[in-house]
């Protein structure tokens, strides 16, 4: 078993992109004719609801495979210790520092322009303050999970580790492919054998997220094992994976068409076009972005700034692109320039020059 050793350029841009796509989608929320984020504009953008359900199919699963990959990658690096030491406060203090200033201060906002009433209770109870931090969460006890598993049981851990690669080298990426959703189909599977899955505790921990997004991460930790399974995964040719995307997408088209008679073919299809859409992701990004790049490089260490500020500040510029009636595709452009800009100059300007702010929101 090989960890990849030599840096993969192309995963840094994708990381970057993934994590700055969470601006358009907030962006687009705001302008979508559902009407359901936490402001919204009367007069919606047809484009936006469909943009921001195309960027959902992939963004979060794709990101989680980043993680994977790079939760093995440094683990080998740094050892348990100090693995579950650095990655402990890259996650938790940003977590503490931004639910506690920054997204107060969103609530508090949300309550004076008369959007969302703000009660303490709740605010605290049901975990309002976790806002878009959730994924912070999971990546935190999958992180604790792995090192605890690593620490306890190292042979064991690995043991499992070596018998995954090989078991993925011996088979083709495209049976890979299609067995993965599986893996979600079993996650679902759980709630009928009376697991809780969609328990919540304290609007914190929920469960269901933290399994849907469980076989993604634990197939970025396999990607890690092996540098040629790696590029395997990313290197299927983009014209197959476009014309993979096109038949998982009539899968699905069709299969919700019979949802009430066949519901493992709505889950798999689904399930199907979002792995697609993973390796998809990755073949675009290592074909085209695996060089090294300052700008790439630049914005992937800005990235995590951007993702904890920029949601805030969709609000805030959201509620008066709304106030003065925008034009709706216009206001989706505007947030879309302006909240990068104003979070990369905060990054450059402040984040990266005082220590402290360094260490409180990006835990480094």
């Amino acid at each position: 078993m090989s960890v990849t050793g030599s840096r993969l350029y192309f995963i840094d841009a994708m990381r970057a992109v993934l994590m700055m796509l969470g601006v358009v989608i907030h962006s687009a929320n705001v302008f979508s004719s559902d009407q359901n984020w936490l402001i919204y504009a009367d007069n919606s953008w047809f484009l936006a609801s469909y943009l921001s359900e195309l960027i959902h199919i992939f963004r979060m699963p794709a990101f989680f495979v980043v993680s994977g990959y790079f939760c093995l990658f440094t683990l080998k690096r740094y050892g348990v210790s100090k693995f579950w030491k650095v990655r402990s406060e890259r996650l938790l203090v940003p977590f503490f520092t931004v639910a506690i200033v920054i997204n107060t201060g969103q609530s508090l906002l949300l309550d004076a322009s008369g959007w969302r009433e703000l009660e303490w209770a709740s605010y605290l109870m049901r975990g309002q303050y976790v806002s878009h931090l959730w994924f912070l969460i999971n990546l935190m006890i999958y992180f604790t999970v792995i090192a605890l598993f690593a620490k306890l049981f190292g042979r064991i851990f690995y043991g499992i580790g070596h018998r995954l690669e090989v078991a993925c080298m011996r088979l083709p990426m495209v049976i890979i492919l299609l067995l993965l959703p599986f893996a979600s189909i079993a996650v679902l599977a759980t709630n009928h054998l009376g697991f809780p899955l969609y328990a919540e505790y304290y609007g914190v921990i929920k469960l269901y997220s933290l399994l849907k997004f469980l076989p993604f991460f634990l197939f970025g930790i396999v990607l890690a094992l092996n540098k040629e399974l790696l590029a395997r995964f990313a290197g299927i040719p983009l014209w197959l994976n476009f014309t993979a995307l096109v038949l998982a997408a009539w899968l699905q088209s069709s299969a919700v068409r019979l949802a009430n008679e066949n519901v493992i073919l709505t889950e798999y299809s689904h399930a199907l076009l979002t792995w697609v859409s993973v390796t998809t992701c990755f073949s675009l990004f290592r074909r085209f972005f695996n060089h090294n790049s300052k700008f790439w490089m630049t914005l992937s260490g800005a990235s995590y700034s951007v993702y904890l500020f920029h949601h805030v500040l969709v609000i805030a510029f959201g509620l008066l692109l709304v106030k003065v009636n925008c034009i709706p595709w216009l206001g989706f452009m505007l947030l879309v320039i302006l909240v990068p800009i104003c979070t990369l100059w905060l990054h450059d300007n402040l984040i990266t020059r005082l220590p402290m702010l360094s260490y409180l929101f990006n835990g480094k």
